[in-house]
């Protein structure tokens, strides 16, 4: 992934309102959501 693809993306996601940034650190503010939209299953971590 390019910086600027990560970046972008990290965009879409604060103007969603699903993460924000701030001190270096990422805060997820609508964790079901989030795990909609991106489709992960974490039945493949174990």
């Amino acid at each position: 992934m390019t910086t600027v693809h990560v970046n972008r993306t990290l965009r879409e996601l604060r103007k969603a309102d699903l993460v924000s940034f701030r001190g270096g650190h990422v805060k997820v503010i609508n964790r079901k959501k989030l795990v909609e939209i991106i489709g992960f299953d974490n039945e493949y971590l174990r």
